[in-house]
């Protein structure tokens, strides 16, 4: 029902993108790292402290929130390896055709 990941510290998100991959609705602490590729209530839940995180994980279980995990999936999409490559080689065939 829920990928709950209240780390005070993460690089760069891969599990957090693996549970977006599966479907899962995601409640993380609200940290810099997520900032531009999640958003609060509309692809995972965020918070900053302990009490947001009891009141959202029984939103979240009681069904009393909104189910986020497709938007999360198309998230996750987006940052596939496909998708990567392929803005990857975007900004090589740019830089290699600057002089």
């Amino acid at each position: 029902d829920l990928f709950f990941f209240p780390s005070y510290e993460e690089t760069e998100g891969i599990v957090v993108l693996e549970a977006l991959a599966s479907h899962q609705n995601v409640l993380v602490r609200d940290i810099p790292v997520y900032k531009g590729w999640l958003s609060n209530g509309h692809n995972a839940y965020m918070e900053k402290n302990n009490q947001g995180f009891i009141e959202k994980i029984k939103g979240i279980v009681e069904g009393t929130l909104p189910q986020l995990s497709e938007a999360g999936y198309e998230t996750a999409k987006q940052k596939s390896i496909d998708e990567i490559g392929y803005e990857l080689k975007e900004v090589y065939t740019k830089v290699m055709n600057t002089e």
